[in-house]
């Protein structure tokens, strides 16, 4: 029996360095599973994001497009076009007001409207000092 067990014993130990042999091929297949798991992983990193810039350029050439197609109208331009349509109501509104007196008072005729249309204030003022003139009083008999 003593010399079972030293011989199972003696089995062992030269067992025992196979083993550990065996034991050091799976833990170097196991590092080189885990590398290329890293790899694979950092490939697909890299892979989503190149989409991501792919995609965030496609945006910007989108943007840029919208803009090219819509043109820009800067607030100056804008103002001044107010102003314009302003004045624009403002020659009317006076151009009406001189063809209501030229009416009412039935002396005139027409070209103080044109002139009005055109000048503006200036034209309907001219027009109101010309009338002054002609508003004096007739003398009573």
């Amino acid at each position: 029996m003593k010399n079972t067990v030293l011989g199972l014993i003696a089995a062992m130990l030269l067992a025992a360095p196979a083993m550990a042999e065996e034991h050091k091929i799976d833990i170097d297949q196991e590092m080189e599973r885990l590398e290329l798991e890293q790899a694979r992983a950092e490939f697909e990193f890299d892979q989503e994001m190149r989409e991501t810039d792919l995609q965030e350029r496609h945006l910007k050439l989108d943007m840029m497009r919208r803009q090219i197609d819509r043109p820009h109208t800067s607030p100056k331009k804008e103002k001044a076009g107010g102003v314009l349509l302003l004045l624009g109501i403002v020659h009317v509104l006076m151009a009406i007001w001189v063809y209501q007196d030229v009416r009412r008072k039935n002396k005139g005729n027409g070209i103080w409207i044109v002139i009005t249309l055109l000048a503006g204030f200036c034209g309907a003022a001219v027009y109101a000092l010309i009338r002054i003139g002609d508003d004096k009083p007739e003398p009573a008999e």
